[in-house]
Parts: structure tokens; sequence; C-alpha cells
């Protein structure tokens, strides 16, 4: 995300899948699960605990941000991040547990569907 420049993320297309477990608090108390809701904006510090809820399964969302960057969902905990930069910059992001490829994800909402 900093690669990208972006400083906060959008939610949206939001789900919550655990009605019983909207009462308290997920992530050491950071963000409540009843706090997300379409719209709302996380920083870059709350993004982590929000990428664990959706990979838990507790919510599912998309979220977007400056410079068209995106974080997409899937299944078999698959996420797909994106932005409209250099592809190539990434080169000097190594790490052994991401997977590149350049390609739309297959998460875009559909055409009447649109991003904030």
């Amino acid at each position: 995300m900093r690669i990208a420049g972006v400083t906060q993320l959008t939610a949206s297309s939001v789900e919550q899948h655990d009605p019983v477990e909207l009462s308290f608090p997920i992530n050491d108390g950071k963000i409540p699960l009843e706090s997300i809701c379409e719209g709302r904006v996380f920083s870059l510090e709350e993004v982590p605990a929000v990428i664990r809820m959706v990979l838990r399964e507790h919510i599912w969302m998309r979220l977007s941000g400056d410079s068209s960057f995106y974080v997409h969902f899937g299944y078999d905990y698959n996420m797909f991040a994106g932005f409209d930069g250099d592809y190539f910059s990434l080169n000097n992001f190594q790490t052994d547990i991401f997977y590149e490829e350049e390609f739309l994800s297959p998460y875009w909402p559909e055409e009447e569907e649109e991003l904030p």
C-alpha cells in the first residue's frame, strides 16, 4: 500500500457473516465488528486487523483506496491486491508468501456496482 501511496482504504460491498459475534470486538478491541459498514474508512494501521476479520470469515468486503488501489478477497483464503501504478516497482518487494501476477481481480465489481 505504501508503494502505491495509499494512506487509507474504504470498505464496499460489506457483508457480515457472524451475527452472534456482533456484540464483542475482534482483534484486541481495536475494531468492533459492529462498527464496520459500507463506506467505512480504515487507516493503514487498521487494515491488518480488517484483513484478519475477512480471512476468518467474520465479515466480507472489498477495500479500495487512492491510485485505484484495491484489496479483494476470494475463496480458500485468496487475497487480490492491485493498483494503477508501475508493476515493476514491486520487484523491490521480495517475500515468499505472495505470488504476484499482472491481471484484474476476479472479484472486481459488476458495472452497475461502483467502488468509492
